[in-house]
């Protein structure tokens, strides 16, 4: 009972950190979809499967040992699919996380790009402004 409910928690916070992940995504699309875009979906895909691939084992694991206490069934049925599924959510999590990392990284090094380009545009603005006054306060040439 208490693997069970820890279970639970341990899946309700990686539920709502997972949909915190896609609304952060979901929303950065409006931004541009370029290649850390989509790493990023790819790797919350994977995450998702990641997260969800061991709940839906273990789901057809209480499904089999129930089957088997009540109606005589083989608790053996599901071994297959089972390790299939381990290896899905041992594999997927982390090559999820990994991909979310490198998309992340490569989003944060294109805003540092584009922050440097602001600063560059500015001091074209501000030098351009000052200019223009100077122009306009010395007196026209005769």
């Amino acid at each position: 009972m208490t693997s069970m409910l820890l279970g639970g928690v341990l899946l309700l916070f990686l539920a709502a950190m997972v949909t915190g992940l896609w609304v952060g995504v979901l929303g950065h699309r409006k931004a541009g979809r370029d290649g850390a875009w989509w790493t990023m979906l790819v790797a919350l895909i994977l995450i998702s499967i990641g997260i969800l691939v061991p709940t839906l084992a273990g789901w057809l694991l209480f499904e089999s040992f129930s089957n088997s206490r009540t109606g005589g069934g083989s608790p053996s049925l599901g071994a297959p699919l089972l390790g299939i599924l381990g290896v899905l959510s041992y594999t997927f999590l982390p090559l999820g996380l990994i991909l979310f990392s490198i998309g992340f990284a490569l989003n944060g090094l294109k805003a540092g790009r584009i922050h440097a380009r602001m600063k560059e545009l500015e001091q074209v603005s501000d030098a351009m402004g000052e200019e223009i006054s100077r122009l306009n306060s010395t007196p026209p040439r005769a």
